[in-house]
């Protein structure tokens, strides 16, 4: 990660706030340590330990050399959005994010790891509470997170039979919705015993995408019950087989 350091400790804006404020970049620190503290005991098991060693410690050089801001300039959106897709295609990072750790004269922060795509890695290979802790993770590191994490969350809690907290997860996205996200929000009214909202969120479904059908949805988890009962969750709501 890359942050700036020294800051004093104030709210935090996002990135667009910083740039309507005119705000400048602090000293930028690059930090590839690993994601997960192994002499936390909550934290020293298997999964933790595999994503520590799955994720490849970019050089700092390399990572600085990729950078188009600079200390002293000013916040632009444009300028970081494309900072990140050059970190994407030029590097070993896989996600990137880049986030106000902190607000003085203005701050940086770049998260390159793939936490969240691991947490749903592991939810759909039958470690659901795992992979909730691990994407949990992901969304302290950036709170200003894009919207899919919000998914990779809310399939975790489902998978877990937690659903009242995937339910919740499902309606924080609010731009990146498909049909089949909107689907996965039925089932969860569904399992919830709120019918009436499930039929409507799977009517709004198929008015969407009318050739909705659970026969052409293809689920990849290791344990056939965790697909199952999204499945279940959805027949319930009313989608067509």
């Amino acid at each position: 990660m890359i942050h700036a350091a020294g800051a004093a400790a104030q709210p935090i804006p996002s990135l667009t706030e910083l740039e309507a404020a005119g705000a400048v970049i602090g000293e930028i620190v690059v930090d590839t340590s690993n994601i997960f503290d192994l002499d936390d005991p909550n934290e020293n098991s298997f999964p933790y330990r595999a994503a520590n060693a799955l994720h490849v410690k970019t050089r700092p050089s390399l990572i600085r050399r990729l950078l188009l801001f600079r200390s002293g300039e000013r916040v632009s959106v444009r300028v970081i959005e494309e900072t990140e897709r050059l970190i994407r295609n030029n590097s070993s990072v896989y996600e990137v994010a880049i986030t106000p750790t902190a607000y003085r004269d203005g701050v940086v922060k770049i998260v390159d790891f793939g936490l969240a795509s691991m947490g749903h890695a592991l939810a759909v290979c039958g470690r659901a509470e795992d992979g909730v802790r691990m994407v949990q993770r992901a969304m302290r590191l950036n709170p200003h997170h894009p919207e899919w994490y919000w998914s990779m969350l809310a399939i975790g809690f489902y998978s877990a039979r937690r659903y009242e907290e995937a339910l919740e997860a499902y309606r924080r996205i609010a731009v990146w919705k498909k049909p089949w996200h909107l689907a996965r929000l039925a089932a969860c009214y569904a399992q919830l015993g709120r019918l009436d909202e499930a039929r409507a969120q799977a009517a709004e479904v198929l008015r969407l995408d009318p050739e909705f059908r659970l026969s052409n949805v293809k689920l990849f988890y290791r344990n056939p019950a965790d697909a199952e009962i999204s499945f279940e969750g959805m027949r319930k709501a009313g989608f067509p087989e």
